[in-house]
């Protein structure tokens, strides 16, 4: 590559085809080696990414699309035409498209924000001919061996698309490629938790109603599962004898007239019944939830009642986020808002919060091994990132280190503990594939700052199955140069 860097794809674009060396090596050899470079999965069929007769075409192609988008990351305007106008003489959308999708779904992380390839495959759709025909057909065969793709891989794609049909007015061929099926495969099939990763992707961009006049209606069910519910908060939380909606609808009135913390203290000091300040708490939590301003305000101005109430639990944390999840459950957003002020306002921390996830029985535990458990997971990847952070930040104190560290550990290992009673258990053996892939993935993507406080020491003496074993290992090696 002396002198110009563009030499060989010049000489693609002549038609100048590679002339192999006699002798040691022949054509299947150099097929094999060219197979070994090229570093994804293809999905496309090899005859639309097949450049003339050698498949040193396609890798030099590809190389260059891989190193144009790292190069110019910075300069997307100047990225894209780059793109569309290589000097090679062949049609090379195809091998663009999986350079394009390769590049943003590599693992163990993104090198760049989701946006970004979002926005270049955009205007690639917009300024390159027959790009977007390839694009849809790299989606449908993704989808096709969903089982086999990476799980983040999957929630990136999951994500692209959201963007995609939100910027291209929600153009896509859902009845022709067999996609309105999906809503009626088992709740852990891959296809279709990869169809409400999208819709839950998507009504984060759109509006719910706006959706649903778009899609086909064999599609809506998986669009209301989506969704984030009603909005209102759900206030028969709690034994049916503590009649929770009359005391949440008495103390938000309360709240109403501005009654102050201490007011509240009061009144409940003269009153026997001890579900009251279980009533106060979800009160605050039902009228926080229309903004995180409002959530705010009122942690703060009943912060004396909540920490009444955290003082009666023996679970502190997780008595709280017990009551969170009991109004807030069917509507994630309103959760994840909630909990976020809370870990603001050091109500909690992001280990009460861990602990919660795996303790036995209450709203964690089990669902995250036996469903879906959505919310769960959402506050694993949330607490598990900022305690890694905690224990890598040089300015931690060794105190706090070492209180984050023993939460991550203890976090995993009851997570392995409930892996394996969920692999040799039939009533959640459908959702174990799931499970552990999520854990492959977390410990793959913190996979720096778990081997500092040696995660993979406790993987390999609490996990007796070797499926788990494997697996975490696995992530957690993901990093060494083999």
């Amino acid at each position: 590559r002396e002198g110009d860097p563009f030499k060989y794809l010049k000489s693609v674009g002549e038609g100048i085809e590679v002339a192999l060396p006699k002798g040691d090596m022949d054509a299947d050899g150099l097929e094999e080696i060219v197979s070994c470079v090229i570093s994804h999965h293809a999905m496309l069929p090899e005859q639309h990414t097949r450049l003339g007769a050698s498949s040193l075409n396609q890798l030099v192609v590809e190389e260059c699309c891989l190193d144009l988008m790292t190069t110019m990351s910075r300069s997307p305007n100047d990225l894209v035409p780059a793109l569309a106008a290589l000097p090679v003489a062949f049609k090379y959308q195809a091998v663009l498209v999986e350079s394009v999708f390769a590049h943003m779904l590599q693992l163990p992380s993104q090198q760049f924000s989701p946006l970004y390839y979002s926005g270049v495959i955009s205007d690639l759709c917009v300024k390159m001919e027959r790009f977007p025909q390839y694009m849809a057909a790299y989606a449908k065969y993704a989808i096709a061996k969903v089982e086999l793709l990476d799980l983040e891989a999957c929630g990136r794609l999951a994500r692209w698309q959201a963007y995609h049909l939100s910027a291209f007015q929600f153009s896509w061929p859902w009845e022709k490629w067999g996609w309105t099926e999906f809503p009626a495969l088992p709740a852990h099939d891959r296809r279709r938790i990869y169809l409400e990763d999208l819709f839950v992707a998507l009504q984060r961009l759109s509006y719910h109603e706006h959706i649903t006049k778009k899609v086909p209606e064999a599609l809506h069910v998986c669009v209301t599962s989506a969704a984030a519910g009603s909005g209102q908060p759900n206030k028969e939380v709690g034994p049916p004898e503590e009649d929770s909606r009359k005391k949440i609808d008495m103390m938000s009135q309360l709240i109403f007239k501005k009654k102050s913390a201490d007011d509240f203290l009061e009144y409940l000091g003269e009153v026997t019944d001890p579900a009251m300040l279980r009533g106060v708490v979800m009160a605050i939590l039902c009228i926080g939830g229309k903004s995180f301003t409002h959530m705010r305000t009122l942690l703060g101005r009943y912060r004396k009642v909540i920490d009444a109430f955290l003082a009666r639990e023996e679970e502190a944390g997780g008595g709280i986020l017990d009551l969170l999840h009991g109004v807030w459950s069917g509507t994630p957003d309103k959760f994840m808002m909630a909990f976020t002020c809370m870990l603001e306002c050091g109500i909690i921390n992001d280990v009460d919060a861990l602990d919660w996830t795996v303790k036995e029985g209450g709203e964690g535990g089990g669902d995250l091994v036996r469903g879906r458990a959505r919310i769960h997971w959402d506050v694993v990847e949330s607490s598990l990132t900022a305690s890694v952070l905690m224990c890598a930040e040089s300015g931690t104190s060794d105190e706090a280190r070492a209180f984050y560290a023993a939460g991550c550990k203890r976090f995993w290992e009851r997570m392995i503990s409930k892996l394996q009673e969920a692999e040799g258990g039939a009533s959640a053996a459908s959702w174990f594939a799931y499970s552990l892939e999520r854990c492959h993935g977390l410990l793959r993507r913190h996979a720096k700052g778990f081997n500092a406080i040696a995660v993979a020491d406790l993987v390999a003496e609490s996990a007796t199955s070797d499926s788990v074993k494997g697996s975490l290992l696995a992530a957690l090696a993901c990093y060494e140069i083999q």
